[in-house]
């Protein structure tokens, strides 16, 4: 995002006094499709409530790259301010894969939005929260496929930490040389690699991390062309 006002007054919506844990931010979404159509980008939302914003002049048969946050419920104006200022910079990049700036919905502690978003690719029903059947008429999220999921949260003073799915921590771990806590994920993922980098210097790291990352996949394509 190259407005830092528009910034400031996206978290002001997103983490303001009327806010509640466990329902919808409807102000918040509403200035996200606002910002979208500013910045002639393609906002979509799936039937779980779930937003996709992403540039409309990239069209790749590759799977995009997605940097996530928390969308209601006040959770982390940090993995906001950080997942805007990164899907902004490498806005500016040619990447050889799409990116896509994703907002989960999330109710209570919970990223709902994700876990419906991973159910979609393998279960045939599920049961609906009563706050998201406004949503079922819209596509379902099992249509959005990711090559790959970053979640970031850049705070200055604080230990760097890298988890998730092996391969994405493996490559990430190997652009940096200062101290971090690695953690790698046992548990395979259902439909996409993950990974969470929080912590100092987070912020440039995810930003190197998926410029190589992005390079991998289309490489792993070009191969099995």
């Amino acid at each position: 995002m190259s407005n830092n006002r528009t910034l400031m007054s996206l978290q002001k919506l997103y983490a303001g006094p009327d806010v509640l844990p466990t329902s919808l931010n409807r102000p918040f979404r509403e200035a996200l499709r606002s910002y979208a159509t500013s910045q002639a980008l393609q906002f979509s939302e799936d039937s779980f409530g779930n937003n996709y914003i992403a540039r409309r002049d990239r069209d790749t048969d590759i799977a995009p790259i997605a940097i996530t946050f928390p969308l209601d419920g006040g959770l982390s104006e940090l993995k906001v301010t950080t997942a805007f200022r990164v899907f902004s910079l490498l806005s500016e990049v040619s990447l050889p894969c799409n990116l896509v700036l994703v907002g989960w919905t999330s109710l209570g502690s919970q990223l709902i939005g994700r876990d419906f978003w991973e159910l979609s690719g393998t279960a045939p029903s599920y049961d609906v929260p009563s706050q998201l059947l406004e949503f079922q008429e819209k596509a379902s999220p099992k249509n959005v496929p990711f090559s790959a999921i970053f979640e970031v949260s850049g705070e200055n003073g604080t230990p760097l930490r890298i988890g998730g799915s092996p391969v994405l921590v493996e490559k990430t771990r190997k652009l940096t040389t200062a101290q971090v806590d690695v953690r790698q994920s046992q548990a395979k993922a259902i439909r996409a690699p993950w990974i969470s980098i929080t912590g100092s210097g987070a912020e440039d790291l995810a930003i190197e991390a998926i410029k190589e990352y992005s390079a991998y996949i289309v490489a792993l394509f070009d191969n099995f062309d």
